[in-house]
């Protein structure tokens, strides 16, 4: 129902209700086919163990597939979680968004969006890749899992998001090859100026 309803005002925007369904169609194969290639990718890495690492060795079937990013369910080594829209927050594209007060009718508004997930997808998949992390989902349901265990049946959630959730370290390192590149762009010509 709610993708009917993006579609309609999408289609205002874009003038044409197909063109819109194709739209949404083409986008939700673009990012399942990329969770799913980057997943598989990262679960054929050799696995080492870290000192804050923990096996799961449950199944995780209240977790849904779309919750989990990274990794396998059955094979839970080392997990991170991640806030979701947090993340999307600080993308260029969703401050672009706001700067502009665009809104879900005006078509650049899911223009936006759609390159802000990209970009998201993208850092997690990095960050995973970087850190030699199996297994990555989102915070509202990898923390209720967590829980469950013995050891961490009594903590409070600042201290399971300290441990397990790589939000504000993705968006660290976001931060700070954003800057890098405006400083890098600063300092080079303009592309029409010839060096000596």
């Amino acid at each position: 129902m709610k993708l009917w309803r993006l579609t309609k005002s999408l289609s205002g925007a874009i003038g044409n209700r197909a063109t819109a369904t194709i739209f949404f169609a083409v986008l939700l194969c673009i990012i399942n086919s990329n969770s799913a290639a980057m997943s598989e990718k990262i679960q054929e890495k050799d696995v080492s163990n870290k000192a804050n690492s923990i096996a799961l060795s449950a199944t995780m079937e209240e977790i849904p597939d779309d919750a989990i990013y990274i990794g396998d369910r059955k094979k839970i080594i080392n997990p991170k979680c991640f806030d979701f829209k947090a993340l999307i927050s600080a993308t260029p594209e969703f401050k672009e968004i706001k700067k502009r007060h665009l809104d879900e009718g005006h078509g650049k508004y899911w223009i936006y969006l759609s390159k802000a997930n990209g970009r998201v997808h993208r850092q997690i998949e990095d960050f995973a890749k970087e850190n030699d992390i199996q297994f990555v989902c989102t915070r509202k349901f990898l923390l209720p899992f967590i829980r469950k265990k013995a050891e961490y049946k009594d903590k409070d959630d600042d201290f399971l998001i300290e441990n397990f959730d790589v939000t504000s370290q993705i968006i660290g390192k976001t931060d700070k090859s954003l800057k890098e590149k405006e400083r890098h762009s600063e300092n080079e010509p303009p592309s029409d100026v010839e060096k000596s």
